[in-house]
């Protein structure tokens, strides 16, 4: 199941049409209507911040990097002893 698929199912879960009534009936279509509102709006909202793995693995590793060549610049700094 991707990712679309994920978010398809909680609006589904949220706005569930009833299988009892036709398609062109007013509750399913408001149903249909929200189910489309908030899958646009989860996709929009995980878009602002997406950020792929990749590039969050290399900044994590480039911050640890600076982060220990910053203690080991101050552990070898002798002019505090």
């Amino acid at each position: 199941m991707n990712n679309t698929d994920k978010l398809r199912e909680i609006a589904t879960r949220h706005f569930p049409v009833e299988e009892k009534l036709s398609n062109n009936s007013l509750y399913n279509q408001l149903q249909q209507s929200s189910q489309d509102n908030l899958l646009s709006d989860l996709t929009a909202l995980i878009s602002e911040g997406y950020v792929t793995k990749e590039k969050y693995m290399d900044d994590l590793c480039d911050e640890y990097q600076r982060g220990f060549e910053d203690g080991m610049d101050e552990a070898r700094n002798t002019d505090r002893l």
